[in-house]
């Protein structure tokens, strides 16, 4: 019994005891979402946020950044209020976390492979939206969604990245540190 528990252990499986399935652990993926409080794609968004950490906030790690300016702790409260989020959100107010993964729109995602140090996708969260402004009537790609199953079914991801729509992160305010 603890030989089969050490090779479980070893590969990388955990036994899900409610479903008494076996699914990789993913302790080491994150989701990385960068989102603007005042940004009508990103509050469109929230519903489907809630629905992703729901299903997979017990198995990958989840992280909002607003970076922003504006986004004050305050905004992002009242944000994480009126929209029911119950992943951790945090002010970029000096786009430290933008820059490094060089996000340029809100809402974009990136999924991290920590253990490997790697991207595994980056870009919009599904092809709702066609520009600012124009929306799809049905969505067709679902790239985050299956770019979160593929890896936590140590499957092939197929799509690493799709151009996001959104706002703009505004890099041109020359706020940082040193000021």
């Amino acid at each position: 019994m603890v030989f089969l528990l050490f090779i479980a252990l070893q590969s990388g499986i955990s036994q899900d005891s409610k479903n008494n399935i076996s699914t990789p652990t993913a302790d080491s993926i994150s989701l990385y979402l960068f989102l603007l409080d005042d940004c009508p794609i990103c509050i469109n968004y929230t519903p489907l946020l809630n629905d992703l950490y729901d299903e997979y906030g017990s198995q990958i790690h989840f992280q909002g950044y607003f970076p922003n300016f504006s986004s004050k702790q305050s905004k992002i409260d009242v944000f994480r209020q009126t929209y029911n989020i119950e992943f951790p959100l945090q002010t970029d107010y000096f786009k430290e976390q933008a820059k490094r993964w060089n996000a340029a729109v809100t809402p974009e995602a990136i999924l991290y492979n920590h253990t490997l140090e790697k991207i595994i996708y980056q870009g919009r969260i599904d092809n709702k939206f066609v520009r600012l402004g124009k929306k799809r009537n049905v969505v067709t790609k679902h790239e985050l969604v299956d770019a979160i199953q593929q890896t936590l079914a140590s499957e092939k991801v197929l799509v690493h990245f799709a151009e996001p729509i959104g706002c703009f992160i505004n890099y041109s305010d020359s706020i940082n540190r040193k000021n």
